[in-house]
């Protein structure tokens, strides 16, 4: 178990003051000739088993700059550590606080309320944990022997004075009055299990965030108990939200994010059970909270129905890419190809199909095969989607069955002096056991059909061929093509 301070100083503890840099701040020397810069602007301290921040008088300097901070994977467990973060760090704008078990502490600001959401509140909070950076920063009997290579980032003693002494946000008491970081954009909180109205509240205090990530967060609900426009807090600013693997399952509480977020354009819910995407009513008074939304991703959810697929042409009008993936219920007895190109001809929107583009070629194939498929079932069964698609394309006229199957046998009219009979006689045979075989049927022995001959009628080309004799006994009688009806006579050689 360390700090983050610490383990800073361990990830950096090889170098010396003369490998800082205007450029990139810090530079590691590999070998000669080579010296790659280590830019602090971008720093992941992931799966260093910090559980605290540490002073913050040493890590002000390092931060102050800080565009990008990776601390997940560790255990770091109270929010007073992270808003000391915030605080230190007025660049900041992508936060990764994944996989740290942040469940059960509570916002600074509420420890004089309660929380419906924590059931067991950690007795620590900001107002008894370490003095604020900015305090420590304007204190002016720090020893500067005990400012480490961390603080020695900053290149002369009068930037570093003026960066403590403008570092920082202040926080105060009252965070109505202040937000928590004006340039943080992006922010992952994915298997932090903080309760979703916890994370409402504290976007509220992050005006800025665009993109947000909760994934593996257990979230089954999104709507407040309270259904008044009250209790629906909206954060226009944020475009991309990954709500992947919870466990949504009811549409109402996806159109709840789309109220939190009505400016979204973005949106994953890979793997979140839900079933069924209902079609909007006839009177159309269901709202569409959806309408700025343009990328959406359904993959791994439990879709089982075309008409949730029809559906989305009503919640999401602007949508131009759709990740729908190979294992929906809904594609387990479809081909592939046909689903995909079903897919495209119902959402007349679309772009992109499973990340890859739609062309023009695919898009009119897509919507005739359409049409074509649906115009051979009864009216009641079509979906709304033809009636627009063959308004657009006309008729379409289904394929001609062809059966390019080998035949095996073929029905055909046997003569013999006056005797007519059928018979039904295998292709692949050669025509010496075909004469021996039509011989008996008139009883003849296998000496008598030695001297006779066959000679082959072609019903349809009779006029135009006349009659063949079958000459070579090796031959198959498929290689004739013979079709039913044709007649074959036997005849005595020489006549």
């Amino acid at each position: 178990m360390t700090t983050l301070v610490e383990a800073l100083q361990r990830k950096f503890e090889a170098l010396v003051t003369d490998e800082i840099t205007p450029l990139c701040k810090i530079k590691i020397a590999s070998r000669s000739g080579k010296v790659p810069p280590i830019c602090t602007r971008i720093i992941a301290m992931d799966h260093q088993e910090i559980t605290t921040i540490g002073d913050p008088k040493e890590m002000i300097h390092i931060f102050h700059d800080m565009h990008e901070l990776d601390i997940s994977t560790n255990q770091i467990r109270l929010w007073s550590d992270i808003f000391e973060i915030l605080e230190c760090s007025p660049q900041l704008q992508s936060l990764n606080l994944s996989y740290n078990p942040l469940q059960d502490s509570p916002f600074f600001f509420e420890l004089d309320e309660n929380d419906d959401d924590t059931s067991n509140q950690q007795s620590d909070s900001p107002s008894n944990s370490s003095p604020s950076p900015s305090e420590y920063a304007n204190n002016s009997n720090s020893n500067p022997a005990d400012i480490n290579l961390l603080a020695e980032i900053s290149f002369s003693e009068e930037d570093r004075n003026e960066n403590c002494n403008n570092s920082g946000l202040s926080l105060s008491r009252n965070p109505s009055a202040s937000c928590l970081s004006p340039q943080l954009t992006i922010l992952l909180l994915n298997s932090t299990r903080v309760p979703w109205k916890r994370v409402l509240r504290l976007l509220t205090y992050l005006p800025s965030l665009k993109t947000l990530h909760t994934a593996l967060n257990d979230y089954s609900c999104c709507c407040p108990q309270d259904s008044s426009d009250n209790s629906f807090p909206q954060f226009p600013n944020l475009v991309d939200l990954y709500f992947s693997e919870n466990r949504l399952t009811s549409w109402s509480d996806v159109c709840c994010l789309g109220k939190h977020f009505p400016s979204l354009q973005h949106i994953v819910l890979l793997r979140n059970p839900l079933q069924t995407i209902p079609i909007k009513s006839a009177t159309g008074d269901e709202e569409t909270p959806f309408t700025s939304v343009e990328d959406l991703n359904l993959m791994e959810t439990l879709i089982n129905s075309w008409e949730s697929v029809d559906a989305l042409n009503q919640w999401f009008p602007a949508l131009k890419s759709l990740r729908l993936g190979k294992e929906l219920p809904l594609i387990e007895n479809c081909d592939a190809e046909t689903f995909k190109y079903d897919v495209i001809a119902r959402l007349p929107t679309l772009v992109s199909y499973n990340v890859t583009t739609i062309t023009e070629e695919e898009r009119e194939r897509a919507e005739r095969d359409f049409v074509r498929r649906f115009g051979q079932i009864e009216e009641v069964l079509r979906p709304q989607r033809f009636w627009e698609l063959e308004r657009q394309h006309g008729y379409v006229a289904p394929f001609v069955s062809v059966n390019l199957t080998p035949r095996k046998t073929v029905r055909m009219r046997i003569r013999f002096d006056d005797q007519e009979k059928w018979h039904t006689c295998t292709m692949r045979q050669t025509i010496a056991r075909l004469k021996t075989e039509l011989c008996a049927l008139f009883g003849m022995s296998h000496a008598e059909a030695r001297g006779m001959r066959l000679i082959y009628i072609d019903a349809g080309m009779v006029e135009a061929t006349g009659p063949e004799e079958l000459r070579f006994s090796a031959r198959q009688l498929y290689t004739y093509h013979p079709n039913d009806g044709d007649t074959l006579v036997i005849a005595q050689r020489g006549a």
